[in-house]
């Protein structure tokens, strides 16, 4: 006679928490890799060198129109993080714009205007800007925060302090990219985790 089954049950909340994690794993992985080809490569920022990772372009490939808003977006980061830090809280696009902050509120002569939406996810923040004509590019700002505690040990020293790594004022850790691509494969309607598989393209300043 078989004896009786015994079936392990899990919560709905923990396979949530483990998803979770193996995201964030994920996350860092691609983190380390894009700190390494950082690292080894020698050419010009201009250019695209085998070392750079195949999503990714140094901004100064843009035409000057769009240097000047990927500029305004690195602005706009700072300001949104200082919110973040100061708040405890991700500052609202209709926030931004009632403050009159970057980068919802461009002060960039003759840009062409951008429809702003803040969406969040677990650890995943995208503050995303779609062109209000339909045509055009269409702009990326993700914030990776990790879980309280997790992948940290006592005594860790902190985060580096570089173009994709940034502390807020309370000491958390971020990690921070810029993304753009046409306009034409339409708005993301959900948090994008991982921008590089839908088609964008990070964008550097270093």
């Amino acid at each position: 006679m078989v004896g009786p089954l015994t079936v392990q049950v899990r919560s709905p909340s923990a396979r949530r928490e483990t998803w979770r994690f193996f995201l964030w794993c994920a996350a860092v992985l691609a983190a380390c890799a894009v700190a390494i080809a950082s690292r080894v490569r020698a050419s010009a920022p201009g250019q695209n060198s085998p070392e750079r990772l195949p999503y990714q372009q140094h901004f100064s490939v843009l035409d000057g129109a769009e240097q000047r808003r990927f500029l305004e977006l690195r602005e706009g980061i700072l300001e949104i993080e200082n919110i973040r830090g100061r708040e405890g809280r991700w500052p609202s696009v209709e926030f931004l714009r009632a403050q009159a902050l970057p980068p919802v509120v461009s002060g960039l002569p003759d840009a062409p205007p951008l429809k702003w939406q803040l969406r969040e996810y677990g650890d995943y923040v995208n503050y995303t800007a779609f062109p209000e004509s339909g045509a055009g590019q269409q702009w990326l700002i993700l914030f990776i925060e990790p879980p309280k505690g997790l992948l940290k040990t006592p005594h860790e020293p902190p985060a580096p302090l570089d173009e994709e790594h940034h502390t807020l004022s309370d000491g958390t850790a971020l990690h921070v990219t810029v993304w753009r691509k046409d306009a034409s494969s339409g708005e993301p309607q959900v948090v994008v985790p991982t921008p590089a598989m839908e088609n964008f393209t990070q964008l550097l300043g270093r």
